[in-house]
């Protein structure tokens, strides 16, 4: 079971192949592995699967709530970016992008996972969807490779790649 520092609710995520499966969301507080979730050796070893759906779920709420302590905390101290290098530089983007959009959309449209040594790896599409505080909307589609791994006891995203499909 994954320890959260806020009370969990139910949230749909939809993953590769149409599967719809439930995951633990919270107010966007890094979820923290407890001793049933995490494989010995942890440090060592690949996120398991519910450590993974449970950081997407955090991603989207989050995001979608505009909350960027919350989305921050979610990325390594050294994360790696298409342009950007370390969580202040993820701060910075994402800042600017809640300030200016009054709500914002992130549903996962296909995301494939694997096991690559201690990390785990997320390539798919994701479709984000935003509204500008002039009641302007913007949609796009956008291919994804993530790499998560274990820092402390907790799953964050180290790298993340995203290129725009429309």
């Amino acid at each position: 079971m994954l320890a959260l520092a806020a009370p969990p609710r139910r949230m749909d995520v939809a993953f590769a192949g149409g599967v719809r499966r439930r995951a633990g969301a919270h107010s966007g507080v890094v979820a923290q592995c407890g001793p049933e979730c995490c494989v010995e050796g942890a440090g060592t070893s690949a996120p398991a699967t519910a450590e993974i759906e449970a950081l997407f779920t955090a991603l989207i709420d989050s995001y979608g709530k505009g909350r960027l302590d919350a989305f921050a905390a979610l990325f390594d101290d050294d994360v790696t970016t298409n342009l950007r290098h370390g969580r202040a530089a993820i701060r910075s983007e994402y800042d600017a992008l809640f300030r200016l959009s009054e709500w914002r959309r992130r549903p996962l449209k296909q995301i494939h996972r694997s096991r690559a040594g201690v990390r785990a790896i997320a390539k798919g599409e994701i479709a984000v969807k935003t509204g500008g505080r002039e009641g302007r909307e913007v949609e796009q589609r956008v291919a994804v490779n993530i790499e998560l791994v274990r820092q402390d006891g907790r799953i964050v995203v180290d790298k993340v790649f995203h290129q725009p499909r429309n």
